[in-house]
């Protein structure tokens, strides 16, 4: 996506991207850290502790659903 914004902007640098080297040289170097990415054999890919997580995050009440802008005149 960023990408597509890159190209997009013919050449203009987007503001919020700024900061960030290029998306071929950002690709790169993904890549290049992801090689070096070794998994140990005894990695587990599930536990009784993500379970337990995992329900007691189905019991949580849902999040307060926010104001209408003309309750909260700061937005």
């Amino acid at each position: 996506m960023i990408d597509k914004l890159e190209k997009a902007s013919g050449g203009v640098q987007i503001p919020f991207m700024s900061d960030h080297p290029p998306t071929p040289a950002r690709l790169a170097a993904m890549k290049r850290e992801i090689a070096l990415v070794t998994i140990p054999a005894d990695a587990k890919t599930d536990s009784l502790s993500f379970h337990a997580c995992k329900a007691a995050v189905r019991f949580m009440p849902a999040p307060p659903k926010p104001k209408k802008a003309e309750e909260n005149p700061q937005q």
